[in-house]
C-alpha cells in the first residue's frame, strides 16, 4: 500500500493547483532564502506588531484614535478591526487621511517585495505576509522557536481561521492549576491535534465537494527551486545548471549538447513555476551572465 502522506488533491484539469504550487514556493523559499523571511520578521514585523497590539488593547486603540485625529482632524479613518490590518485592499488605499497607520508597515512590505523580487499575480505574496506575522503575534515572542521563526506560518488558499479560532477559545479552558506541566502539556498537545485532524478533514472533504481527484505527490518539484535560485538569488538558467545541478558544458559536443538541454529544461522548468504560482518574473538576464542582485 503506498505511503498515505505521498498523496495530494489536485483539480481534476491541472497538473498542481494553485495553492499547492505556491506553497511549494514558499517551502523552496524557506530552503534557499531564508533571509527573505528573516528581512520580513525583523523589518516589517515590528511595525504590524504595533498596529495589533493597538486594536487588540482597547485602551491602546482610543490612545491611537485621539492621537490621529488630533493631527489629521475627525474624518481620518484608521484601522480599528484585525479584518483592516490583514485585508492588503486596506494598504492599496492607505493615505495620510484613509488607514495612515498603515502606511509604515506597508512601506516595509513594499520594500521587501521589492528587494527579493517577490511581485506576484493578486498580490498574494502580500497577503502572505500578513497571514504569516498575524500568526507571529498571536503566538507572542517566538524567537527561540527555530522551526517556527523562519517559516510561512500558514498556507496560501488554505482558510484554516475557524480551527484557529476554535483552539484559541478552548485552549484557556483546560487550564488546571492541579495538573503538574507534564499533565497540562499533555492536554494542550491533544487537544491540537484534535484541532489539526478536524481542519485536514474538512479540508478534503470540501475538496471531493470540488470535484478534486486524490493523486500521488509529484516528485518533479525542482522547478520551484530554480524559480527561487533565478528570481531571488539572481542566477542565470547557465549558472543553475552548473551551480545547482552540477553540470559542466565540457569540451565534447556530446558534453555541451547535454548541458544546454539542462538549460533549456530549466528555462521551461521556471516558466511553468511562474505559471502556476503566479509570480511575475523579473527582467531576463542573458542566458550566460548571472544575474545582478
Amino acid at each position: 500500500m503506498a505511503d498515505p502522506k505521498n498523496f495530494t488533491w489536485e483539480p481534476p484539469d491541472k497538473n498542481i493547483s494553485i495553492a499547492n504550487a505556491r506553497g511549494l514556493f514558499l517551502e523552496a523559499i524557506e530552503a534557499i532564502a531564508p533571509e527573505v523571511i528573516e528581512w520580513l520578521r525583523e523589518k516589517a514585523f515590528p511595525y504590524f506588531k504595533i498596529n495589533y497590539k493597538e486594536i487588540s488593547d482597547s485602551y491602546s486603540l482610543d490612545v491611537k484614535i485621539k492621537t490621529f485625529t488630533e493631527k489629521l482632524g475627525p474624518r481620518v479613518l484608521l484601522a480599528k478591526h484585525i479584518n483592516d490590518l490583514l485585508s492588503w485592499s486596506s494598504y492599496e488605499v492607505a493615505t495620510e487621511d484613509i488607514y495612515p497607520d498603515l502606511l509604515p508597515l506597508k512601506k516595509r512590505i513594499d520594500e521587501w517585495i521589492d528587494k527579493y523580487f517577490l511581485h506576484s499575480e493578486d498580490d498574494w505574496i502580500q497577503r502572505q505576509s500578513l497571514e504569516t506575522m498575524y500568526l507571529w503575534a498571536m503566538y507572542g515572542d517566538i524567537d527561540d522557536i527555530d522551526n517556527i521563526r523562519n517559516e510561512w506560518v500558514s498556507s496560501p488558499g488554505w482558510d484554516c481561521w475557524p480551527h484557529q479560532k476554535s483552539l484559541i477559545i478552548e485552549l484557556p479552558k483546560l487550564y488546571n492549576t492541579e495538573m503538574t506541566r507534564p499533565q497540562m502539556q499533555k492536554a494542550f498537545e491533544s487537544l491540537c491535534k484534535k484541532k489539526i485532524i478536524e481542519y485536514l478533514d474538512d479540508l478534503e472533504a470540501d475538496r471531493k465537494v470540488q470535484g478534486w481527484e486524490k493523486r500521488h505527490k509529484k516528485i518533479e518539484t525542482e522547478r520551484f527551486k530554480w524559480l527561487v535560485y533565478s528570481q531571488i538569488k539572481g542566477l542565470s538558467h547557465r549558472d543553475i545548471a552548473k551551480e545547482v545541478i552540477g553540470l559542466k558544458p565540457g569540451n565534447t559536443e556530446k558534453t555541451r549538447s547535454a548541458f544546454e538541454s539542462a538549460r533549456r529544461m530549466i528555462g521551461k522548468g521556471i516558466a511553468t513555476a511562474k505559471k502556476e504560482c503566479g509570480i511575475i518574473l523579473r527582467q531576463a538576464a542573458s542566458p550566460g551572465r548571472k544575474r545582478k542582485t
